[in-house]
């Protein structure tokens, strides 16, 4: 599998990678680590022409500018296999470059993930995942659920990233903003 996501700036990156030891401490949620770089998804596919695809990121993040999400709150993705979340507000800059990565990265896919599709899509970044159940999901609730889960991101990159089966997963390439940074 693969995504075009984005890897987290350096005070969100520690933010995650705290919340992901103290679940992993108190509730015994470790799967998230099959994927350890905290980051959002843009899209998911099963597979990309690696050299469109690449070459699609590059000229987008050339002509991006630095922008700014605000993380806030708690999310439950629910079903047989619930996915805990930090949602990510939409705005219109972020919606924007969403819109862009579809339009112009979806012809290089192969499987495309229509969970990422523009009117589907739900930023968010994913505490726990794969090993979340009715036991564990109750202890990551009340771990999290009093704490106030608020703070900005800087949006400066965009990354190809892949895993497969259950080994872990890694960065194929990245692509950081070139446009003009006005904030």
């Amino acid at each position: 599998m693969y995504a075009i996501v984005t890897i987290l700036d350096e005070s969100s990156n520690a933010v995650i990678q705290a919340l992901w030891q103290e679940l992993e401490d108190q509730c015994g949620l470790s799967a998230i680590r099959i994927f350890p770089i905290p980051h959002f998804s843009w899209q998911g596919a099963d597979r990309y022409d690696l050299s469109s695809v690449e070459k699609s990121l590059d000229q987008i993040a050339s002509n991006t500018s630095p922008l700014v999400v605000r993380a806030d709150g708690l999310g439950i993705f629910t079903g047989p296999d619930p996915v805990i979340y930090i949602p990510l507000a939409k705005n219109p800059s972020i919606s924007r470059l969403h819109q862009t990565i579809w339009r112009q990265v979806k012809k290089t896919a192969i499987g495309l993930s229509p969970l990422y599709a523009p009117e589907l899509w739900m930023p968010h970044i994913t505490l726990g995942m794969l090993d979340v159940n009715q036991e564990n999901l109750g202890c990551a609730v009340r771990v999290l659920a009093n704490r106030p889960l608020l703070f900005e991101i800087k949006v400066n990159n965009l990354a190809l990233v892949s895993q497969e089966g259950d080994q872990v997963g890694g960065l194929q390439s990245r692509f950081n903003f070139k446009g003009d940074d006005h904030g």
